[in-house]
């Protein structure tokens, strides 16, 4: 048996629920059940990119992306948003799979670019990026969360904001390569 990586369409939404919900479990996040209209609809998108890696009929990874369309030329972008691989199967190239079929049919979409932020404590990350071919790229990511400055954006100040360090609440990008207890895990 060997681990197998496929991009989800329309009609998988039982598998996207598990993916999510496996993903959520590495991140140690709670888990929202998505309704299926809400996974129809998800899926239904060309520009989201969810992939499932599998060991037999067991999901063992996944990765979420969505294609950003450019306005400086023609072209669209690949922002990978989530990328998890269960702690059991790490450190055994799913992560690699996962990235390396991403990649692979990004570019058969006529797409070559591609990026993903790393938190610039999470070694581990930008390791096992660099270790695929990519270029680190000096940036600060700043994120707008509720209960902040931007209250009179609309947000609720019921709302508790986002901690950058803590497992996050808010949409935020983020790489599985910490587990519990802060130690770091390569996808």
């Amino acid at each position: 048996m060997s681990y197998q990586v496929a991009r989800l369409a329309p009609g998988d939404s039982a598998v996207a629920r598990r993916l999510f919900s496996t993903m959520a479990e590495v991140f140690e996040e709670e888990y929202e059940r998505l309704s299926d209209e809400y996974l129809a609809q998800l899926l239904a998108r060309d520009q989201f990119w969810a992939l499932a890696a599998t060991w037999g009929e067991e999901i063992v990874g996944g990765l979420t992306a969505h294609t950003l369309p450019m306005t400086r030329s023609e072209s669209r972008e690949v922002f990978i948003y989530d990328i998890a691989v269960r702690v059991d199967h790490q450190r055994r190239g799913v992560g690699r799979r996962l990235v390396s079929h991403l990649i692979r049919i990004a570019k058969d979409s006529g797409i070559h670019d591609l990026f993903v932020p790393a938190d610039d404590e999470d070694a581990h990350a930008i390791e096992f990026y660099r270790a695929l071919g990519g270029v680190a790229s000096p940036v600060t990511l700043f994120t707008f969360s509720r209960g902040g400055p931007t209250e009179s954006a609309g947000w609720s100040a019921d709302s508790p904001p986002c901690r950058s360090r803590a497992r996050r609440r808010c949409e935020r990008p983020r790489t599985a390569c910490r587990a519990r207890g802060g130690r770091g895990h390569t996808p």
